[in-house]
């Protein structure tokens, strides 16, 4: 069906034109989750009879002459953003049942939205990879065989096997860059609020985001979910470098024919680009403290007997670190330090996403906690330190393809430069579409 093929705001265009109404469009949606889903494990519960009232009173709406954002798109929610009425999973066998919707969510709603769905994630959001004992291994529509990332991957593989243009995300260290570069879609994580307590959702490392075809797609949901946020003041020609951050390995020919392939593009937009090498304290805003609480807190309420060996062993390690990392506190400040020079003298940065190809969907389902940690900070290393810093960042792929494998960047700026980053992403992209 054509709508489903579409982008978002094509969607959005189509139903507004009444070239076919919100149920017609919700049924085609459920119809595919039900005929894929059952190979592809991308959503974990569908919300048939919910939806298709949902898309009625949208059509309705439209009749009526009233139009909002969203009016009558099928988008998905990750299983571990409340949704009201149901069961809140986090990757897991059990959830408790939502009383109210997750503010995004509201959001959603208010802007019209159709939630047709929840998607799969890894056990309580902790892995790069999608895959539990209670819902098995998320595939990638793009490119069979390999993961489809994490913990986002179902959102991810929802909108690459085009089962909805649209659907949210959850970062606490790459959980939507990741699986947006491995499924070859885009995804956007937020900044942190300024309010974000340290204690608090994953102690002020988690975003909600879209992950969508487009980056047109995500700056529309991203303003329908965000909050608003004053603009910060950036030179006339932006200046925008691009490094390869590198985490534990040097760079890989991936990473590179990622990074050149967006200053191919950026310098041809008549950007200011300066290839860089690491700057060396981004590495420390990682923040493995707020990690450590976060987790803690996640896998307290984990039955052992329910969940992988590497989650398992990993609520065993946590338990035995300290409530507080010694220096981690001075540590992070220092890196932010760091940071905000570096962005006085840069309006953005970009690295690659990912450092390598993605590794084959079962490849690290029953690994050892440690072995599954190594070869994820090698492999999606320069994603979670955005989180550590609180910056937002989007994930978005290049044109050239390594190996059969089109390599993503992200571009990375502080609260308040979201128009940039947009501005930045939707340059590389023009050269990645078709």
């Amino acid at each position: 069906m054509r709508f489903l093929a579409a982008p978002l705001l094509e969607q959005r265009r189509m139903l507004t034109e009444r070239d076919l109404s919100s149920v017609t469009a919700t049924r085609a949606a459920l119809d595919r989750i039900h005929e894929v889903n059952p190979r592809l494990r991308a959503f974990v519960e569908t919300f048939d009879a919910e939806a298709v009232a949902t898309a009625e009173a949208a059509d309705r709406e439209r009749a009526d002459g009233i139009e909002r954002p969203l009016l009558g798109v099928p988008i998905a929610v990750k299983d571990d953003i409340a949704v009201r009425g149901h069961a809140t999973g986090r990757g897991l066998r059990a959830g408790r049942t939502a009383c109210a919707d997750d503010p995004p969510v509201s959001a959603l709603r208010r802007a019209g939205a159709v939630i047709v769905g929840k998607t799969a994630l890894s056990e309580g959001a902790l892995w790069a990879t999608t895959a539990s004992r209670a819902h098995g291994t998320t595939r990638n529509p793009l490119y069979p065989g390999l993961t489809a990332g994490g913990s986002s991957g179902g959102s991810a593989a929802a909108v690459a096997g085009r089962l909805v243009s649209v659907a949210l995300g959850s970062d606490m260290g790459g959980s939507i860059r990741i699986p947006a570069a491995c499924c070859g879609v885009v995804g956007y994580k937020p900044a942190r609020p300024e309010e974000a307590a340290a204690e608090g959702d994953w102690a002020g490392l988690r975003s909600v985001g879209p992950i969508a075809r487009t980056v047109g797609d995500c700056e529309t949901v991203a303003a329908v979910i965000a909050e608003a946020r004053p603009p910060v003041h950036i030179r006339p020609t932006p200046r925008v470098a691009i490094a390869q951050c590198r985490i534990a390995l040097p760079p890989s020919e991936f990473a590179a024919r990622a990074t050149a392939g967006a200053a191919q593009q950026l310098s041809a937009a008549d950007f200011d680009v300066c290839e860089i090498g690491p700057p060396p304290s981004t590495f420390a805003a990682a923040a493995p403290q707020r990690f450590v609480v976060g987790a803690r807190s996640t896998l307290r309420s984990i039955d052992p007997s329910t969940v992988q060996r590497r989650t398992r062993q990993l609520a065993q390690l946590i338990r035995l670190l300290p409530d507080r990392l010694p220096g981690a506190a001075a540590a992070e400040r220092n890196a932010l330090e760091g940071l905000e020079a570096f962005f006085d003298e840069f309006d953005a940065l970009i690295t690659p996403t990912i450092t390598h190809a993605p590794p084959t969907a079962d490849a690290w389902n029953e690994l050892s906690a440690l072995s599954a940690l190594i070869r994820q900070i090698r492999w999606a290393g320069p994603s979670p330190i955005w989180n550590g810093a609180g910056y937002a960042a989007i994930s978005v792929p290049i044109t050239a393809a390594h190996n059969g494998f089109r390599p993503s960047v992200q571009v990375v700026v502080p609260p308040g430069r979201e128009a940039l980053m947009f501005e930045i992403a939707q340059a590389i992209e023009s050269g990645a579409l078709p």
